[in-house]
């Protein structure tokens, strides 16, 4: 899954016995990262690619990925905007169907056997009803949920075809947490110890067991929730105090959570604090090693992490000018660019925001494109593969 930045996120580790079950794989910031990253010593990119999308349609955001790089997001066509898949980051995407004839779709979440989880609604603010594509040509079915729920999501798939997703009822009018053993399960599992909070919602599950939820409107620290133990979560603090807002972006297969933290009183997403990285089993935070330049702390964070604990992010200069750098296991920061091949250095010269460093080492970023006049004029996904 990709990274968010408007919103905080906490762990919720270990849910009972159901979890237990399925817990032992692993996980990465995916949702999925069943393959354990291989540490390396150097890099070198390739030619950076905008994903693919079809003639005339703009945007080709994504948002999620699976472990061994399937991509799911949306691009608009005219007035619509289309849920997709792309069976890797280079090929054609598939156009997932909706629920019904005319029907909305939105795809939150993939696995490496290509499986799809998100929602449909009749219009693009609708009442949404959670589904799953057991493949990306396959009509999508509706997952199971209380008689009582008004609206459903499902927001993350790992590698299992585990499902987590939340309701909203009738009986409570507030947000609840919600398992899926399988894409064809039955029923469904109401996570416990999970507090009831229409603040919250799950972003992602990963192999592990650790499902990943977000603050939505709260301003508050971000928490790991272990509800097998103690229905008191434990607080992922930000560093900079009590004023500022931890706010984690992504996690890896070892429960290793990178991101960045904000002060409550700031608009959601607009960091100001150094990039950050709480590490099991203490979650203390810390910030990663940087080299001897001089930046700009503030805006900075950390976006991705693979399973060989290499992180991507952005550091600003101090006049605020961010770049996308990529940390290698135990090293320091290195600039993107440098590591690019010589015709694709002006891919630095505009704002560019790192989205995912999978577990190969390829990159995933949106590359925001201003006209003269510094006006927006259009923003992409680019897939920058790791020359082998």
């Amino acid at each position: 899954m990709i990274h968010r930045p408007s919103n905080s996120l906490f762990v919720v580790a270990g849910v009972g016995a159901f979890l237990a079950a399925i817990a032992g794989c692993g996980g990465s910031g995916s949702g999925g990262g069943s393959t354990t990253g291989t540490p390396v010593a150097s890099l070198a990119y390739g030619q950076p690619v905008a994903i693919p999308i079809p003639l005339h349609a703009e945007g080709g955001g994504v948002s999620a990925y699976s472990s061994d790089n399937r991509l799911v997001g949306a691009f608009g066509l005219g007035d619509v905007t289309n849920a997709a898949y792309w069976s890797s980051p280079t090929s054609q995407p598939v156009v997932l169907q909706g629920l019904a004839n005319g029907y909305t779709a939105l795809a939150n979440g993939v696995n490496n056997k290509g499986q799809v989880v998100g929602s449909s609604s009749p219009t693009i603010n609708g009442i949404k009803t959670a589904i799953v594509w057991t493949n990306p040509s396959a009509a999508p079915s509706p997952l199971p949920v209380p008689a009582t729920t008004i609206a459903s999501a499902a927001t993350s798939i790992n590698d299992k075809g585990v499902i987590v997703g939340w309701i909203t009822t009738t009986s409570t009018n507030t947000v609840r947490f919600v398992l899926w053993s399988s894409p064809t399960a039955k029923t469904y599992t109401l996570l416990p110890g999970v507090p009831s909070s229409n603040h919250q919602l799950p972003k992602f599950i990963t192999n592990s067991g650790k499902v990943i939820t977000g603050y939505v409107q709260a301003r508050q620290d971000a928490s790991i929730w272990s509800s097998t133990t103690s229905a008191t979560p434990i607080d992922l603090a930000a560093i900079g105090g009590s004023s500022q807002e931890s706010v984690p972006l992504a996690v890896n297969n070892s429960g290793v959570i990178v991101g960045g933290s904000v002060k409550k009183s700031f608009p959601i997403g607009e960091m100001d604090q150094p990039p950050t990285i709480w590490v099991p089993p203490s979650y203390q935070p810390t910030t990663p090693p940087l080299d001897s330049q001089s930046y700009d702390l503030s805006h900075a964070s950390l976006n991705g992490v693979n399973d060989a604990g290499a992180y991507v992010g952005t550091l600003p200069d101090q006049n605020m000018h961010g770049n996308t750098y990529v940390w290698l296991p135990g090293k320091t920061n290195t600039a993107l660019n440098s590591l690019l091949p010589a015709g694709a250095q002006a891919f630095g010269t505009y704002p560019s925001t790192p989205v995912a460093i999978l577990n190969d080492y390829s990159i995933l970023t949106v590359l925001e494109i201003d006209d003269a006049a510094g006006h927006f004029l259009s923003k992409t996904t680019y897939y920058i593969p790791v020359k082998k």
